[in-house]
């Protein structure tokens, strides 16, 4: 009796389940735990400024400009972690953050709108996402050296992606750049999905273009050490088609409502100012540009590198730490300097001068743009001063260290300086007070690809140089 009992009890239950589970369609949203803030399929006009934007925090804002910038002493980290990375203390876990949102946010973007832009014929999309492509990876590999790229973006079937050398990588990126240049010139048609929601350059695909051919020089210029004259010849080549003035410059401008990196870390924090040798440097050359650079214009004082010293030091000025600030990816002055040093190391004294005060030149009106009393400032303007006196030493006594000297100052801010001071060794720096090595000449590998990637190099320093970097 109690068996008959018990059987009909479990027949019930299972009765009871299978009704359940067979009309649960019926009654429960499929759709419950899906969030409308964070949904599954993003379109690529809200991906691509998402992008622009992270690469414009990230790679042109605090987590690699402030380090790089602190060890070129432009800035001095006179506080916190900024003291210890002022005397080259920078440990794995300080890149984990900067690491992430690089491979998380911006690479994966990049892949999804990669993708999209493949199933809609999106060519301009692809384009756009290739130059955004190609300059993190450049900047990534200038930091680290070796970076996963071939086997990334696998998801679960590859959770430990190989580590491609660095001589691989900087082939990929021209190649991508190539990429995006023939995406960005292919003709519109009815079929062809047209760009939306570009921060940068606001649709024009001839300044997109640009900036790739720009790019590409400054990777082939980057090589210097690796190719010699080819480099050169390389870089030159690709500027002749690149940006042709300050309205072409790869740039991303904050608001008042978003708020650049540096004046969001300046009012959370602020345990950096302006460091002695920059502002030194400015003073010797009666430079205008440290009315913007630097917080308290030609009355600034700079702190020696590696010092805790803080009271009546200047902060970093409107052009890097205003709410409205732009991060610059790449500059027609950095192009502009670019061929200067090409066509020196060529034989062309000549051009080299005029391409040098020429990047000189829009440096000035680029960074003075953003002082109201600058307003209507001219080219014809800065050649009557004195600073422009100063630099203009003529072509037969232009060398490498002037041009570098003035492409360092037109660099404040941006990663590419550190870029160039490995590789050429200018500007001349002397290590931080209180430091027991040299400026570090890479980034460590972040903790997180420490502990679970197996294929992350080992036992690397802060001194062991990259592949474009040796000897």
């Amino acid at each position: 009796m109690k068996i008959n009992k018990l059987l009909k009890l479990n027949l019930a239950f299972i009765l009871f389940f299978a009704v359940l589970f067979s009309s649960c369609e019926k009654w429960i949203d499929t759709d419950i735990n899906i969030s409308p803030n964070d949904p599954n399929d993003v379109p690529m006009k809200l991906l691509i400024p998402s992008i622009q934007a992270n690469m414009a925090f990230s790679l042109e804002g605090n987590d690699i400009v402030r380090p790089t910038n602190i060890w070129l002493q432009y800035y001095n980290g006179w506080a916190r972690q900024s003291f210890s990375q002022a005397r080259y203390v920078f440990k794995p876990s300080d890149i984990n953050n900067l690491w992430s949102t690089i491979y998380s946010s911006i690479i994966m973007d990049i892949h999804q709108v990669l993708i999209k832009a493949e199933e809609t014929k999106s060519p301009y999309y692809e384009g756009v996402a290739k130059v955004c492509l190609a300059f993190t990876l450049g900047t990534a590999t200038d930091v680290w050296g070796d970076i996963p790229y071939s086997e990334s973006m696998q998801g679960d079937l590859n959770l430990s992606p190989k580590y491609d050398t660095q001589a691989e990588i900087y082939a990929d990126i021209q190649t991508i750049l190539d990429e995006a240049i023939t995406a960005l010139s292919k003709p519109e048609s009815e079929n062809v999905v047209q760009l939306e929601n570009d921060l940068i350059y606001n649709g024009d695909l001839s300044k997109w273009i640009k900036a790739a051919y720009s790019l590409k020089a400054r990777y082939a210029l980057n090589l210097s050490k690796v190719n010699g004259n080819q480099a050169y010849t390389d870089a030159l080549a690709y500027a002749a088609n690149g940006f042709t003035s300050n309205a072409d410059n790869f740039a991303f401008k904050f608001d008042e409502t978003s708020n650049s990196p540096l004046y969001m870390f300046m009012d959370d924090r602020g345990d950096i100012n302006m460091a002695s040798t920059f502002i030194n440097m400015l003073k010797a050359d009666g430079d205008e540009r440290i009315f913007v650079y630097s917080s308290d214009g030609s009355s600034s004082v700079g702190s020696e590198p590696g010092t805790d010293v803080n009271d009546g030091i200047a902060k970093p000025g409107d052009y890097a730490a205003a709410k409205d600030a732009s991060s610059f990816f790449m500059t027609y002055a950095e192009l502009k300097f670019i061929q200067a040093e090409a066509l020196l190391a060529t034989g062309d004294a000549t051009n080299a001068y005029t391409a040098y005060l020429d990047g000189a030149v829009a440096s000035n009106l680029s960074a003075l743009s953003v002082d109201p009393s600058y307003d209507g400032l001219t080219e014809t303007d800065i050649q009557s001063w004195t600073w422009y006196t100063v630099i203009s030493v003529g072509a037969n006594n232009l060398t490498l260290e002037l041009i570098m000297r003035q492409k360092y100052i037109a660099g404040f801010n941006t990663v590419q300086p550190y870029v160039d001071y490995r590789r050429t060794g200018y500007p001349v720096l002397t290590r931080a007070t209180g430091a027991t090595n040299d400026i570090p000449v890479r980034f460590p590998y972040a903790q997180s690809e420490l502990d679970y990637n197996a294929n992350v190099p080992q036992n690397v320093s802060l001194y062991d140089k990259l592949w474009w970097d040796k000897d």
